[in-house]
């Protein structure tokens, strides 16, 4: 609990392992129940599993990797990916009350659009399948993940917006302005550059607004209680969403923003690695999810700029950005593991 700067009453930031429903909807049945106590953040790991499956195949296009080791591993990060997604969607589809519940909440409101995110690189997934169904199943089920997710950001903001105070804010407040931008990242696989481009623009500003903020209230203001710590490693995927967002939805992007980019993303994860050293050592919660996607986005940013480099003449620079990428890569790859780990461990301790 932390006190409003305003005097109002105490903020709860806390998020527990499994959520514990009191409506009368949760106790309808055995399913039901159980499939509400799914954690919100559980579309953070999905996101992640689906995000490092094109990661790795991105890496292979590089020969980057062994020959067949992306082959091998992508399957099981897809199978992954829609393990932990499909569940949290049917939550929200057979309760949408809880949808509203915890989208008032200061932490599960904010990484709510994760699922949304996941849907969207699942979806570029499904259009390489080789059957025109599954190609425009991916284009609609795009479509309609990014509509998704703008809603999910409205209805967070509108929440929020009746009882801000700086000392709610968290890190994962950059997800419902800035997670659009995976848009940007998977609109290629349906040749819809033209429609993302312009959320590249949107998310831009969003971070240049928002950051400058949330250093003063990480800086300044009351320090983020323990229960939300993990929140802090969302840190690292802003930058490098809009370096990979950039990179993947524009033909010719502008030099001088790319380099401007590159910096901060490589920076911010830089950050994150020296902070999981604390952050790891805090008692699991959902919000360990907080420690995937932005290492894989980081990675895939990396990998993206070693392609870009590599294309405009700058072999030197693909060099060392194809050496961060695929660290980065490793790192990103053991930590989704980690965490699905202790997700399938406490999903099972709950369920017996």
């Amino acid at each position: 609990m932390t006190k409003s700067a305003h005097g109002a009453q105490p903020v709860s930031l806390a998020v527990p392992i499994l959520e514990q429903h009191s409506s009368l909807e949760t106790r309808s049945g055995g399913f039901v129940y159980q499939l509400a106590r799914i954690p919100a953040p559980t579309g953070g790991v999905s996101l992640a599993s689906f995000s490092l499956a094109s990661a790795l195949a991105l890496a292979e296009s590089q020969q980057l990797l062994l020959p067949g080791l992306a082959g091998f591993f992508v399957p099981l990060l897809l199978a992954l990916g829609g393990f932990w997604l499909l569940p949290l969607l049917s939550k929200y589809l057979l309760q949408p009350r809880l949808l509203l519940n915890e989208l008032a909440h200061p932490v599960l409101g904010s990484v709510l659009p994760t699922a949304a995110m996941a849907m969207m690189v699942a979806a570029s997934w499904l259009v390489q399948l080789d059957t025109a169904a599954a190609q425009q199943a991916g284009v609609v089920l795009w479509s309609g993940a990014v509509a998704l997710h703008a809603v999910l950001l409205i209805g967070f903001c509108g929440r929020q917006w009746r009882l801000f105070s700086l000392d709610r804010m968290v890190p994962s407040w950059f997800v419902p302005p800035i997670g659009i931008v995976v848009a940007c990242v998977t609109a290629p696989a349906m040749g819809l550059e033209l429609v993302a481009q312009p959320l590249f623009w949107f998310g831009l500003v969003a971070y240049g607004i928002k950051l400058p903020v949330m250093l003063y209230r990480l800086l300044f203001v009351e320090r983020i209680p323990e229960s939300a710590l993990c929140t802090f490693a969302i840190m690292g995927a802003p930058a490098s969403l809009l370096l990979a967002g950039y990179l993947s939805c524009f033909d010719t992007p502008n030099h001088l923003l790319v380099l401007l980019l590159a910096p901060i993303a490589l920076s911010m994860t830089a950050l994150v690695y020296l902070a999981l050293i604390k952050l790891l050592q805090l008692p699991f919660s959902p919000g360990y999810a907080a420690f995937t996607f932005p290492l894989v986005i980081g990675a895939t940013a990396q990998l993206l700029l070693s392609q870009w480099a590599q294309q405009n003449g700058m072999a030197e620079l693909a060099e060392l950005t194809a050496i961060a990428g695929l660290g980065e890569l490793v790192v990103a790859a053991v930590m989704v593991l980690y965490v699905s780990g202790h997700y399938i461990s406490a999903l099972f301790k709950s369920a017996f």
